[in-house]
């Protein structure tokens, strides 16, 4: 939920990137919307490995901190090459793509 409310407004804040004080709400409200979305995703990585919940933790947290600096280097990458706009567009597109498969991953067949 927390992703499909940051994505909107990274796309917002990616086509108008002019106007400082929209930019500096869009990115509170962003920054809560993914915060929400971190601590929401807690539950589900609780449940991956019940054997192991330290170990399942851990491999979650470091999936999350390997791909934010993915990110930010890809991130800084297009914005050299494209501007803002673009590197917010890339951003929305990612978070759509991570809410996906954790609805995908989560929804249907047997998760017992």
């Amino acid at each position: 939920v927390g992703m499909l409310v940051a994505a909107p407004l990274m796309a917002t804040l990616a086509a108008d990137p002019g106007r400082i004080v929209v930019g500096v709400a869009l990115l509170a409200l962003m920054n809560v919307a993914i915060e929400f979305a971190f601590v929401s995703v807690l539950p589900l990585m609780s449940e991956m490995g019940t054997e192991d919940r330290g170990r399942a933790f851990g491999q979650a947290l470091t999936v999350n901190t390997v791909s934010r600096a993915g990110a930010a280097i890809v991130a800084g990458i297009v914005y050299s090459a494209r501007g803002f706009g673009a590197s917010g567009l890339l951003g929305t597109a990612a978070m759509l793509c991570g809410a996906a498969v954790i609805v995908a991953g989560t929804t249907g067949g047997d998760h017992a």
